[in-house]
């Protein structure tokens, strides 16, 4: 065992930094064990809001029906260009139900780099932040992304 990330120390008494997955679980089937379990508690805060677990399911599976009406093939990659925020962690866990593969994008790539990214690892679509939505579009052209979804930081709010 290795010695806890710094963050741990904002963790609630008897959270372990840890996480250990059975033979036959996944991380997919370890969040929505807790989204069941946990349903009411609070899943993630953010600028003094509050996601519970509850919330976190229905919006992670409204996601994940989103995208599979876009009719990408199972496996397809889709790129989340966004910081830490709540919707974040609802469109990772939406395009794991929805049978796709998540691809993290750095926000803060130029140009060059993100379009390298988006080319080498397949992305059919994105999921990104609208304010980073205009250098995206400059490299846009090149890449087999043919889906574009915004998202505002608003959220936090409930927004």
């Amino acid at each position: 065992m290795t010695a806890a990330p710094i963050w741990a120390v904002s963790y609630p008494q008897g959270v372990s930094p840890d996480l250990t997955l059975g033979e036959d679980e996944t991380f997919l089937s370890a969040v929505e064990d807790s989204m069941e379990r946990y349903a009411d508690r609070v899943a993630v805060r953010c600028l003094g809001t509050d996601m519970t677990y509850a919330r976190l399911d229905a919006e992670s599976r409204a996601m994940a029906t989103g995208l599979q009406a876009l009719g990408l093939a199972p496996g397809a990659r889709v790129a989340l260009m966004m910081p830490s925020l709540p919707q974040y962690l609802v469109a990772l866990i939406g395009v794991l139900r929805a049978g796709f593969v998540a691809t993290s994008v750095n926000p803060l790539y130029p140009p060059r780099e993100l379009h390298h990214q988006l080319v080498d690892s397949g992305a059919e679509a994105i999921i990104l932040l609208e304010q980073f939505a205009a250098g995206f579009e400059s490299i846009r052209a090149g890449t087999p992304v043919r889906h574009v979804i915004l998202t505002r930081s608003g959220m936090c709010s409930g927004g």
